[in-house]
């Protein structure tokens, strides 16, 4: 899985400090699935709120911006697999390369 950590850091331009996936911080994987929803459906992007996503988000906006990201996920891309705020929030290294 290193190899594949070190496309999606590359990729995204995430700090040279992180060597892989387990080490993103909440808003880093946030920022990635909104670029990847953002690729594949451009429309979609306008209601993310792609701006909002930085370090000094608070738990209400975290929670907020969790919940829409897992709902366009379901509903929107037809991502099959159990997803929800907590995926984004707590989830754990497994759950986050679903």
């Amino acid at each position: 899985m290193e190899e594949v950590d070190k496309i999606v850091i590359q990729q995204f331009e995430i700090d040279d400090e992180i060597t892989g996936i387990k080490d993103l911080e909440v808003y880093q994987i946030m920022s990635c699935v909104c670029h990847c929803i953002h690729l594949i459906d451009p429309n979609n992007s306008n209601e993310l709120g792609v701006k909002q996503i930085n370090e000094s988000m608070n738990m209400s906006i975290k929670y907020k911006m969790a919940t829409h990201l897992a709902n366009v996920c379901k509903q929107e891309l037809g991502y099959k697999a159990d997803i929800g705020y907590q995926t984004f929030l707590y989830g754990n290294e497994s759950d986050i390369r679903k």
